[in-house]
């Protein structure tokens, strides 16, 4: 057996080191996840060509046509 001392107060500072590490990384990598999150289009960003008008249109004004297209086809079916 080794009659090696191990001292509590070196050995909870390395421990606190290790945490403080880990703690300042995963703070970095969330800051990385905010950054990218505020970089993604919204819907009101996207536009879409519309091959009737021939020009390009919100995201949202293509899924309100397309609900509008469901709509009167659901009436000719009634």
């Amino acid at each position: 057996m080794s009659n090696k001392k191990i001292d509590p107060w070196q050995d909870n500072t390395e421990a606190h080191d290790v945490i403080n590490m880990c703690l300042q990384q995963l703070g970095e990598k969330v800051e990385n996840i905010e950054k990218n999150l505020q970089e993604l289009p919204t819907f009101d960003k996207v536009f879409v060509k519309n091959e009737k008008k021939g020009e390009y249109v919100h995201f949202i004004e293509i899924i309100k046509d397309i609900y509008e297209r469901l709509d009167k086809i659901e009436q000719r079916l009634l």
